[in-house]
């Protein structure tokens, strides 16, 4: 398997929405009412800064951070959303990602969002990368499914 990381560009989109993971499925609809699609040219066009794995120079993953809604301009939210290609890089891509958080976090000293209970993959991925969950989660988005707050300082 040859992979590497690039700069995210829109014509990635159709691909990795087509094989979107369903837990990612699930959560872009429960929280903003989105198709993969729509979800990831909504956090692409929003994002500061984004990236794409591509598999055998296939597009599989997407993941970026967009400014959140503050005024201050030091909060970010981070993203990734993409297909199961990511379980066969595992520990390859995780001995890299911390690498491209910390880049979000040059960007915006405050890393947060909120990530559906379900999603137990990007969970994971999330406290490797060193993020904090909230203890419960509680009611977001569109659906009012739980989710967990994650934030990073």
């Amino acid at each position: 398997m040859i992979w590497e990381i690039v700069k995210a560009e829109a014509w990635h989109i159709p691909q990795i929405a087509k094989d979107m993971k369903p837990e990612d499925v699930k959560e872009v609809w429960a929280s903003h009412g989105h198709t993969p699609e729509q979800a990831l040219e909504a956090s692409l066009g929003r994002s500061a800064a984004a990236w794409t794995c591509l598999v055998n120079n296939v597009p599989s993953f997407m993941w970026g951070v967009a400014p959140a809604d503050s005024v201050l301009g030091y909060k970010g939210c981070p993203w990734l959303l993409g297909s199961d290609s990511v379980k066969g890089l595992r520990y390859a891509f995780i001995r890299r990602c911390r690498k491209y958080i910390d880049l979000m976090q040059e960007l915006y000293p405050v890393l947060e969002n909120y990530v559906h209970k379900d999603n137990l993959t990007s969970i994971g991925w999330l406290i490797w990368c060193g993020f904090t969950l909230a203890d419960e989660p509680e009611e977001y988005g569109v659906n009012s499914e739980k989710f967990y707050r994650f934030w990073r300082f």
